[in-house]
Formats: structure tokens, sequence, C-alpha cells
């Protein structure tokens, strides 16, 4: 008996042309568009530190050493005093070489600046005193206690960024008074984060001032943009603003647990 043999579906006709076997295609790749995350969520660069302003080549500059214990003051210092020294060291070193000799301009520029830092630590070591008077009436005992301190050691190109380091030891100082106050019950402790908040805020919108003036002054044209700038000030508003909000987050650290605890 023939065996049957079933024709071959896929024989190709006599002449006709051979067709390469179909590749599988590929599955489209979706590309799924992202919304943008608004500013306030979006992943922020680290502070700088104490010490990130970076001093140009061939500055003058001069040591320091600083002692805090807070960690309130510790975390305003760390995240903006780099902000507070390169704005000084621009504002005192850089731009009287842009003033065109303009003495008169000069002189103008540097009594405002005096008069800024002078008034904040005149203001700080006045309130740091009455303080200290405060205590010691009412038998609190300063050097019972306190905290850890952490030691920063750093150079400053600009003698009102010296002037700083003074503002924030004073109010370390402030922190510690009304904490044995509280301690010792000589001071309610809705009377202490009302104390500490208000000048806590001063220093931080004393910073905001500094900071926002010398962006502006680089936008005119009066300053220029220093190539070891740590961040792009003269960039995109949002950059700015995220620069202040982090001075901002700084401050208000610690500060809403502790008014919920006073209350």
């Amino acid at each position: 008996m023939n065996a049957v043999v079933s024709p071959v579906q896929d024989a190709q006709k006599p002449g006709a042309a051979a067709q390469k076997p179909a590749k599988a295609r590929p599955a489209a790749l979706k590309v799924a568009k992202t919304a943008e995350a608004p500013a306030s969520q979006q992943v922020r660069k680290p502070p700088r530190g104490i010490n990130g302003f970076e001093i140009p080549n061939g500055a003058y500059r001069e040591d320091r050493k600083l002692d805090l214990r807070n960690i309130e003051v510790i975390k305003l210092a760390e995240t903006g005093f780099a902000h507070a020294h390169e704005s000084f060291y621009n504002i005192e070193m850089v731009l009287p070489n842009y003033q065109n000799e303009n003495a008169d301009r000069i002189r103008e520029t540097e009594a405002a600046m005096s008069a800024l830092v002078g008034g904040l630590a005149t203001d700080l070591a006045n309130e740091v005193k009455r303080l200290r008077v405060l205590a010691k009436n009412s038998g609190v005992e300063l050097t019972k206690g306190g905290y850890v301190p952490t030691h920063f050691e750093l150079q400053v190109a600009s003698r009102y960024a010296s002037r700083l380091l003074n503002v924030f030891t004073d109010l370390d100082e402030l922190y510690l008074i009304t904490s044995a106050m509280t301690f010792n019950g000589a001071m309610g402790a809705a009377e202490r984060v009302t104390l500490n908040s208000q000048w806590r805020n001063r220093i931080r919108r004393f910073i905001r001032s500094l900071k926002h003036h010398y962006v502006m002054l680089k936008n005119r044209g009066e300053l220029p943009a220093q190539h070891n700038d740590a961040e792009a000030d003269t960039g995109t508003d949002q950059q700015f603003q995220d620069s202040l909000e982090r001075i901002d987050d700084a401050a208000d650290g610690g500060s809403t647990a502790a008014a919920q605890a006073a209350a």
C-alpha cells in the first residue's frame, strides 16, 4: 500500500522568490511621561555645611574655631552660614572693585553692612545679658548642666562672617539659659519656645536678606558670577527659592515639636 503523504502547506511554488522568515516584532515600548513633582516635593541638595563656601585662591583668610551645643543652632549654622559667608565676601571684598573706585559709594556700602551686622549682634548680646541676670536672680546656676558641644574649625574671608560666628555663639548661649531656666522652673516652656523662635527667626531672616541682596547684585551685573559658586544663584528663581527654603527648614528644625510639647 502506498503511503499517503500530506502536502506541506508552506511549500513554495515553483519559481516563487524565497521569503525570509518573519521576525517577531518587539513589543512597543511605552514611555510614561511622569509629571514633574512640585518644588516642595522635589529632592533638594544637601546643605553646604558650615565650611561650604570655597574661598577663592589667593584671598586673605583667618582660622576660626566654633563650639555649639544646641541642635537647632547647629542646624542653622550648618545650613545658613555658608550662604552668609559667600554673600559677605562678595559684598565686602569683591563689590568695591566693581564700584568704579567711587569712594563715597564704597563707604556707604561698608557703613550699611556694619550697621546691619552690628545691630543684630548688639541686640542679641543685650538679650543674653538680660537673661543671665534673670537666671541669677532666679537662683539658676548655668554651670550645672548643658549639652555636649560640637566643635567646628573653619576659615573666614570676611570680618562680617567672623562677627556672625559670634552671633551663633550668643544664640547658643541663649538656648542654654532658657533651657536651664525651664528645667529649674524659672521659665515656662511656652515662654522658652517663643523666645528661642524669635531670635532664631531673626537670624534666619538676616541670612535670607544677605542672600537676596547678593543675588540681586549679581543679576544686575554689579557682581560677576563666581566660578566657584557652590550653587547656581543666577539660575532659576526656583533654585534661589529652594536655597532660601533650606535655610528656613534649618531654622524651623524641631520648633514644631517643641511648640506642641509646650502646649
